[in-house]
């Protein structure tokens, strides 16, 4: 939703991690941030990822597959929070360890959470036939908004 105001961010470019910085692809926007333009953002993405997924398959290194880490037993007590780019906007993972071989708590945190949060002001004022394309194009995912 954001992008579709015209604001470029993306975590991807923000903060890349993996392949990302090796990749070269544009952080689609649009200029009004309505219904069209978000699901206009939306499919323009499609074909920039499309564009993402063809440089990686070029990127893959010939040979036997092999993990490069082992996954530890058992993980340090403390925190931990992560950021990536969803489909849908930033998803934040925390997980917090006692030092056992299980994780203590973790709590994910789905773009659409964010996002639902703009329904209301976003739907004031309109007519009802309005509502549903407005809500439609904010891509949600009602499982995420159920907290």
């Amino acid at each position: 939703m954001l992008r579709a105001t015209g604001v470029a961010y993306d975590m991807r470019k923000e903060d890349p991690i993996l392949v990302y910085p090796d990749l070269d692809f544009k952080i689609i926007t649009g200029t009004r941030g309505d219904s069209a333009d978000r699901i206009d953002v939306r499919l323009r993405e499609i074909l920039e990822s499309i564009h993402i997924i063809e440089q990686c398959l070029d990127k893959i290194p010939s040979g036997p597959i092999k993990p490069e880490a082992k996954i530890p037993k058992k993980v340090p007590a403390g925190e931990a929070y992560y950021r990536v780019e969803d489909p849908r906007g930033e998803m934040g993972m925390y997980v917090v360890s006692d030092g056992g071989d299980k994780p203590y708590r973790v709590k994910v945190r789905g773009p659409f959470y964010a996002t639902f949060q703009t329904l209301t002001p976003l739907l004031e004022g309109v007519y009802i036939a309005d509502a549903v394309a407005i809500a439609g194009s904010m891509d949600g995912c009602p499982s995420e908004a159920d907290r």
